[in-house]
């Protein structure tokens, strides 16, 4: 019987909470029950609301947005898999998620400095997000290179008494700082298909 593919996408995942988690400072300013993770949910609820309270914020929420991949002979020259067996071809893939922060106000520098704290968080993994000094988490020895950009935009959230014309105040503002975290893996091809 073959072994299962790994599941490349679900190890990052989890990997990049844990290094966000294993920072002391950003742990300390997004409470638990503020943290969306997908891959921790039961069912077809999203976790994603668009009402929030007071209490909510700072948060964080990660998704996988995107990825590729690229299969290579030995001669770096693009095989297909008729051409040559998979022990024989290197496969690079990109893996693209999003981390969204929220700040607790408008106020730019508690936003900018959640989003540096968060980035630190993600830059002490290294490129294979582990195997570092003072960090007890083991590199990923798949993981290629991390790649970070991250920009900052003022949201509109709604008000938590929508609806209610005498509460109703409009909307509540706050700052999002997203933050564009780029994976690139490497694996024989034998790996990836259980040969």
């Amino acid at each position: 019987m073959p072994t299962p593919t790994p599941d490349y996408e679900s190890l990052v995942y989890a990997r990049i909470w844990a290094l966000l988690e294993a920072d002391t400072i950003w742990a300390a300013a997004v409470e638990p029950r503020n943290r969306e993770k997908f891959d921790e949910l039961v069912g077809v609820e999203d976790p994603s609301a668009t009402q929030r309270s007071d209490n909510e914020f700072p948060h964080a929420s990660l998704r996988l947005v995107a990825g590729n991949t690229n299969m290579f002979g030995s001669d770096v020259t693009f095989e297909t898999f008729a051409d040559a067996g998979p022990a024989q071809w290197t496969e690079q893939g990109t893996l693209l998620f999003v981390l969204t922060v929220i700040s607790e106000s408008l106020k730019l520098g508690e936003s900018t400095s959640l989003g540096s704290q968060s980035r630190n968080a993600l830059r002490r993994g290294g490129p294979r997000m582990g195997g570092r000094a003072g960090l007890s988490l083991a590199a990923l020895p798949w993981a290629l290179m991390m790649g970070l950009r991250w920009s900052t935009d003022q949201i509109a959230l709604e008000d938590p008494v929508a609806g209610d014309s005498e509460n109703d105040t409009g909307g509540v503002f706050r700052l999002r700082t997203q933050i564009r975290i780029e994976v690139r893996t490497v694996t024989s091809g034998s790996t990836l298909i259980g040969d």
